[in-house]
């Protein structure tokens, strides 16, 4: 069994009266199939396939919008065409898919490119 190390940090003095301090960390266990870091192109017309709903267990997932000026779109197979969440360029996120699921991105108005790396759950 394999470990990720996780932190999440979030800070600001601006975005509200109060100062904003939130620190979070984990340790995430994996175990095979991993897909290391990535890189896929992604269009405007088609989705591009993450994680297979076919995938029978859940699944950790990278994935940053790499494009500079374009957002992509991220959905599962139960929602059809109606997104869960979208990236903003250089935008990054890191959550769970859960199992038979799938995951699935679309550029919006122009080709992005997406990194990504998947890590199955165990």
């Amino acid at each position: 069994m394999a470990t990720l190390n996780t932190t999440l940090s979030i800070n600001s003095t601006t975005v509200s009266s109060n100062a904003l301090s939130l620190s979070i960390s984990d340790v995430l266990n994996v175990g095979n199939p991993v897909t290391g870091l990535s890189r896929e192109s992604v269009a405007t017309g088609a989705d591009t396939t993450i994680v297979a709903a076919s995938v029978s267990s859940s699944v950790y997932v990278y994935i940053k919008n790499v494009d500079s000026t374009n957002l992509i779109y991220l959905k599962t197979d139960a929602q059809g065409d109606t997104p869960f969440a979208r990236l903003h360029a250089q935008e990054a996120l890191l959550f769970c898919v859960a199992p038979s699921t799938g995951l699935h991105v679309k550029a919006d108005t122009g080709a992005c490119i997406v990194e990504f790396a998947t890590f199955t759950k165990s």
